[in-house]
């Protein structure tokens, strides 16, 4: 999101608890150098932006990890300017990519785990499989198994030795980390969108869930 600096004053305002780590700072201090983007940690339910603030919003990869995906949705368009753009994602709700899914059967004990500890695990169960995981990615879509072994495989990116192995250590810790997941079909994460008075919707499936494009109208319904 680029800000002017009225944007910026009204974003400084109180109101929004942000804790950002030093990680997202450091990220955030280097966009700004390089591109004029202001980047903020914040809930997504408090928002320290004004209202009607953006031409676009784009949303990707959070929604799913909300207490509330609906709630969370619905307050994206308060921000985007009448006429203005939003594409956000979320996960999908299918046999395979949910009841099929070895993470959500892991999840209730794993999302309770002190977060140093089950990276430690995480670890230590790749290393584990790793020699098997080798051998199983060779086979048609054999990434797919690992991952259903829960062995984050991104060989389909063509992602080679270490570099291979240290994704599947962040994306293994990744599924298993997350309070909250909760995917939602094409036809409800359309519905959200109708129920936020968006137009020119379009929601299709990808390859990761369900993608939506829409707009916010120009006219008297913007608000």
């Amino acid at each position: 999101m680029q800000l002017d600096e009225t944007q910026r004053e009204r974003q400084a305002q109180p109101g929004a608890a942000m804790r950002p780590g030093e990680a997202v700072v450091n990220l955030a201090e280097r966009l700004e150098r390089a591109w004029n983007i202001f980047g903020r940690h914040a809930d997504v339910f408090a928002m320290p932006f004004a209202l009607q603030s953006f031409d676009r919003v784009f949303c990707f990869g959070m929604l799913q990890h909300t207490p509330s995906p609906s709630r969370a949705f619905a307050a994206l368009p308060s921000v985007l300017k009448p006429g203005g753009s939003l594409c956000a994602d979320i996960y999908k709700v299918s046999f395979w990519r949910t009841i099929a899914q070895t993470k959500y059967w892991v999840r209730p004990f794993t999302r309770r785990m002190n977060p140093d500890r089950l990276y430690a695990r995480v670890q230590r169960w790749v290393n584990f499989m790793w020699p098997l995981s080798n051998i199983i990615r060779r086979l048609p879509k054999g990434y797919a198994i690992n991952w259903r072994l829960l062995v984050a495989d991104y060989s389909f990116l063509g992602l080679q030795g270490q570099m291979l192995k240290e994704w599947s250590y962040l994306d293994t810790f990744d599924m298993l980390a997350p309070r909250y997941d909760r995917p939602a079909t094409r036809e409800t994460f359309r519905q959200w969108a109708v129920d936020a008075n968006l137009v020119d919707i379009d929601a299709y499936y990808s390859p990761h869930g369900v993608v939506l494009r829409a707009r916010k109208p120009a006219g008297p319904r913007a608000g």
